[in-house]
């Protein structure tokens, strides 16, 4: 699968953001994201809260997912599922940060490229129900 994005770098190289961009962005290569490693991210412009978020949300496996709740537990932080949900939201590294993984108790919850781009990327992890 295919997304359009725009991939931003500082001047270390280091990808700064990574955004979902219908009209002008390049084609990526789903695959080509996932192999992305965390080093090559500039975290230094996230809180401490995402920092620990986003850490802990990588070691989810394609083809899992969690819950906000869940993953607000794993970080130290229960009951901060709306919190985690502010997280994914402020994702600046989409689809590298599975933040497409994170799911409502009930539901498939929201997604910043929207809930068919978020439909496919988890129909393509090969999770079920969704």
């Amino acid at each position: 699968m295919n997304i359009k994005l725009t991939i931003s770098r500082n001047s270390e190289g280091k990808i700064t953001s990574i955004d979902f961009d219908p009209v002008s962005g390049t084609d990526v290569s789903v695959d080509f994201l996932y192999k992305i490693a965390i080093d090559d991210l500039d975290l230094s412009q996230i809180s401490p809260f995402q920092r620990n978020v986003y850490l802990e949300l990588i070691k989810i496996k394609s083809g899992e997912t969690i819950t906000y709740n869940a993953l607000a537990e794993r970080v130290g932080r229960p009951g901060a599922a709306r919190a985690v949900g502010t997280a994914m939201a402020r994702n600046p590294f989409l689809v590298v940060i599975p933040c497409h993984r994170v799911v409502a108790s009930k539901g498939l919850g929201g997604y910043a490229c929207g809930l068919d781009i978020k439909r496919a990327l988890l129909n393509g992890e090969a999770v079920d129900s969704i």
